[in-house]
């Protein structure tokens, strides 16, 4: 939810919605999206749903690797994250196949 907001956010300012209820529907159809996403990361990285905290240790390192950085931690609330793990991790399985 917070990444469907937080992605809403940058595209609207909240004091000009005219039609809460065109927003409501953005919220739900970019959380029913983002849901998907989140659904595949989880699944390909081995973590238990909403346990944020694992999917933390097996992402970072991925991310360090691939990028030679050296972060400890994702911020989840961001899509770009979620973007960016689900794109590795399809392309991870894709080689492996």
């Amino acid at each position: 939810m917070f990444v469907a907001l937080n992605e809403l956010k940058d595209q609207l300012a909240i004091t000009r919605i005219k039609s809460w209820e065109t927003f409501f529907e953005q919220l739900a159809s970019k959380r029913k999206e983002l849901e998907s996403i989140a659904d595949t990361v989880y699944e390909l990285s081995g973590v238990s749903p909403g346990a944020v905290e694992d999917l933390d240790s097996v992402i970072v390192p991925l991310y360090n690797e691939a990028k030679g950085q050296d972060i400890e931690a994702i911020n989840w609330e961001r899509r770009s994250w979620w973007d960016w793990a689900h794109n590795h991790l399809l392309e991870q399985v894709g080689k492996a196949a």
